[in-house]
């Protein structure tokens, strides 16, 4: 946790590669601003499972329960094999390109079911029916 109430500096980001949880990022730039205890980071950009990532993030640590965030996430021509391989571990038989966005307008890493936004995806080229949640609806 940020403890200082004066704390104010800029940082300026870009390498990689950059790994957070199951997802990995060869590249990945934004700016961070630190400014007591909220860290804001800004025009974030990478490649993100053969497509791209953009967005940003806000996180205040000064709750006393849990920290609360915000971000914005847009994907483009991101591979549905790699990202969903990434997250489960296999891919079944997974075929296409996502382009999306999830807006969080407001959570607290405390409760998950804090989380309130919206989102949308777009898949192009896209096979689904193995995944289990539209198999158990195709199966003989």
């Amino acid at each position: 946790r940020a403890s200082g109430q004066h704390n104010d500096a800029h940082f300026e980001l870009s390498g990689g590669p950059f790994r957070w949880r199951d997802f990995a990022l060869p590249e990945i730039a934004g700016q961070v601003h630190w400014l007591g205890q909220t860290v804001a980071v800004t025009n974030l950009h990478g490649a993100f499972y053969d497509g791209r990532i953009a967005g940003h993030l806000r996180v205040d640590f000064a709750p006393t329960h849990g920290d609360v965030f915000a971000f914005q996430m847009l994907l483009t021509n991101v591979s549905l094999p790699g990202l969903v391989g990434a997250v489960r571990g296999k891919t079944n038989q997974l075929e296409g390109r996502l382009n999306g966005e999830l807006t969080v307008f407001h959570a607290n890493t405390a409760d998950p079911l804090s989380w309130q936004g919206h989102g949308s995806v777009n898949l192009t080229n896209g096979l689904l029916w193995d995944l289990p949640i539209f198999g158990v609806f195709f199966r003989c």
